[in-house]
């Protein structure tokens, strides 16, 4: 500060030199990068080598009720399944991984991962579940109706259990439990309405 002085900088530019050197470098948002600490939007990412890739999310059709006829033959002990379907047979985001690493990025300002669509805070809100392909589509059973009465939610078998460590505020890393098998897969997040009518966030 004396040399600056000395060399007739003005106090009011020297003043402007301290204030910007004290402020934080502001890292700018990525949508791909491959470090996870670099920031992201909101969203779930899968991580690659060279890149992370964002996963879009969807909403499921409207839940239907598959069984009836055999609910119908043993009057109701074999029970009726409540199935929510995502279009396409098979997801736009492939990887040959067993246990593939994800990233989940909520969004701090809003308190809420704002690709989910709503204040979806923790990645313990969602579901890593396996569908069932089909011809044109995909589908998770979500419910089930029988004698014993109304379940609602996903079966235990269908749902895969994953590791969830925080490395950063609202940033979480996610790994499979196990290792997966070939098949198709995705994060759910909550049902909105009920019943026939309700319908799931999928990524």
């Amino acid at each position: 500060i004396f040399a600056l002085k000395a060399k007739g900088v003005s106090g009011a530019v020297i003043a402007a030199m301290i204030t910007a050197a004290s402020e934080p470098v502001k890292v700018a948002m990525s949508l791909d990068s491959p470090d996870p600490m670099v920031p992201h939007p909101s969203g779930i990412y899968l991580a690659g080598v060279e890149k992370m890739t964002r996963i879009e999310s969807t909403t499921s059709r409207e839940a239907r009720t598959s069984g009836m006829l055999g609910a119908a033959l043993t009057g109701g002990l074999t029970g009726m399944r409540v199935k929510a379907a995502i279009n396409g047979p098979t997801a736009n985001i492939a990887t040959v991984e067993k246990q593939p690493v994800f990233y989940f990025y909520f969004d701090q300002a809003a308190q809420g991962l704002g690709a989910a669509g709503g204040a979806v805070t923790s990645p313990n809100e969602f579901s890593l579940t396996r569908f069932e392909k089909k011809k044109d589509k995909r589908e998770a059973v979500v419910g089930s109706v029988g004698i014993g009465g109304t379940k609602a939610g996903l079966r235990d078998k269908d749902q895969i259990d994953f590791q969830a460590d925080q490395i950063s505020p609202g940033v979480y890393k996610i790994v499979p439990a196990m290792a997966l098998t070939p098949g198709e897969y995705g994060f759910i997040s909550g049902a909105v309405g009920a019943g026939a009518n309700a319908t799931f966030r999928v990524f």
